[in-house]
């Protein structure tokens, strides 16, 4: 996957086979993760999910949030929050 910073954010967007997702935070503990997930549907932030990803024998619970057909779909998208 390929990733992109939002200077002065704390967004990441990522370029997946499907498209442009937004990762909104990565964590080491899945209850941290559910926490952030929860505050972004409160916000009424759509299509967010929890991700797993292992790496160098840690777990990591990613944040993502939407498929988007452009990387300034996703910008703006984010703007939401």
């Amino acid at each position: 996957e390929k990733y992109f910073y939002d200077n002065g954010k704390d967004k990441v967007f990522f370029e997946t086979e499907k498209g442009f997702t937004i990762q909104a935070g990565s964590f080491n503990d899945k209850e941290t993760a559910i926490e952030k997930s929860k505050s972004l549907t409160d916000k009424k932030v759509e299509n967010v999910r929890i991700e797993e990803l292992e790496k160098d024998n840690t777990t990591f619970f990613r944040v993502r949030i939407g498929t988007f057909a452009s990387l300034e779909d996703a910008k703006n998208y984010s703007e939401k929050f």
